[in-house]
């Protein structure tokens, strides 16, 4: 059975979605991601689809109440979630030192997987 792995990243952007998009295929390169990671830029937390999935709601609504404002999902075929996870992180690492956020200014993000039946931070 091939395993399809998946992860969140939550971000806190106050700018035009497109340019977070612009960014996107700079912070690929940078962070050298295999082309078999899909990444899917949502503009708004609430617009991921939870219907399915009750501990993504509980993670989808933390992430509003902590002001995030927009979600990539990661997926990837043949890998786990938390390799996912690792790779989602190091592109949202570098969308952190990119130019959407001037110097100074705060950047705040999570990245989260399913293991077992909830969600944890990759940092866990």
């Amino acid at each position: 059975m091939t395993q399809n792995g998946e992860a969140y990243g939550f971000l806190y952007y106050n700018g035009a979605t497109q340019r977070i998009i612009d960014e996107l295929a700079d912070a690929r390169n940078m962070s050298n991601t295999p082309e078999l990671l899909g990444i899917d830029l949502v503009s708004q937390v609430d617009q991921i689809d939870t219907s399915k999935d009750s501990a993504l709601a509980d993670i989808v609504g933390r992430a509003k109440s902590g002001n995030m404002s927009h979600v990539i999902k990661a997926s990837m075929p043949d890998a786990g979630n938390k390799r996912v996870a690792g790779l989602l992180c190091n592109i949202m690492s570098d969308l952190g030192v990119s130019p959407l956020y001037q110097q100074g200014e705060p950047y705040c993000a999570d990245v989260v997987y399913k293991r077992g039946n909830q969600y944890v931070f990759d940092r866990d």
